[in-house]
């Protein structure tokens, strides 16, 4: 059976929580990497910082479209409301959510602002900012 991704609004949310995350992901990995250098350790520290998609590839490739359009639109480059379909609206929704599950998932540092990879954790692992202790 073949199904239209482009109602799937559950799945375009997972999606886009996905992509999120996996951008994430490598935003840790990359800044890990250059604070670490040469060092043994590098592989090791930026291991958790690894992503698994759980969907058809079809899905994310019609979420990116979403996103590439929602950026479109926020740059006021799309001609008007008629230039979007109703199928993209619908996702363009759903993103929203998957959005919004992510900032809930992943709030920023109080210190260096970067969304942090894991809610509870006790510092930043980016900035080493401790995440316990209250900021005036």
């Amino acid at each position: 059976m073949i199904e239209d991704v482009r109602m799937a609004a559950a799945k375009i949310e997972t999606a886009a929580f996905e992509l999120f995350e996996e951008s994430l992901g490598e935003e840790y990995r990359r800044v890990l990497k250059e604070k670490l250098g040469a060092s043994e350790n590098v592989e090791r520290a930026v291991a958790g910082f690894e992503t698994e998609r759980t969907l058809d590839e079809g899905i994310y490739e019609w979420t990116l479209h979403l996103f590439l359009l929602d950026r479109a639109r926020e740059f006021g480059v799309l001609g008007g409301p008629e230039t979007i379909q109703a199928v993209e609206l619908r996702g363009l929704g759903a993103v929203g959510q998957g959005r919004a599950r992510f900032r809930d998932a992943h709030p920023p540092c109080r210190h260096c602002g970067i969304p942090l990879f894991e809610r509870l954790a006790p510092r930043c692992q980016l900035c080493g900012g401790d995440l316990k202790q209250k900021v005036a």
